[in-house]
């Protein structure tokens, strides 16, 4: 009986660090796009301090989707993307929350 209470939150916390997370289990799809408002202002990281480069329309860029949402924000209330990274060729790979 002690072996068992002592057991049972070790074999917990040993499954919760040692099984990975869902973004180790799916593929991750690149989706190209071109961009459709006037500018947009792509950052270094997710701290929106540092821009990157601006994308303006027509470009072609690509985001990254994957099951676990690694690479994007999303509202789940009206399913929008608030913020996303994104690559484009020539400029570089950023991060978004103007839309596209």
């Amino acid at each position: 009986m002690i072996g068992a209470a002592i057991a049972a939150p070790i074999a917990l916390y040993c499954k919760l660090i040692l099984v990975p997370p869902d973004f180790w289990h799916g593929p991750v799809d690149v989706v190209a796009f071109r961009i459709v408002s006037e500018k947009i202002t792509v950052f270094k990281n997710r701290h929106y301090k540092q821009a990157a480069f601006e994308a303006s329309k027509g470009m072609l860029c690509y985001r990254l989707e994957d099951d676990s949402h690694s690479f994007v924000i999303v509202d789940f209330k009206d399913a929008t993307a608030k913020e996303f990274l994104m690559l484009c060729p020539g400029y570089g790979a950023g991060w978004s929350r103007d839309g596209i």
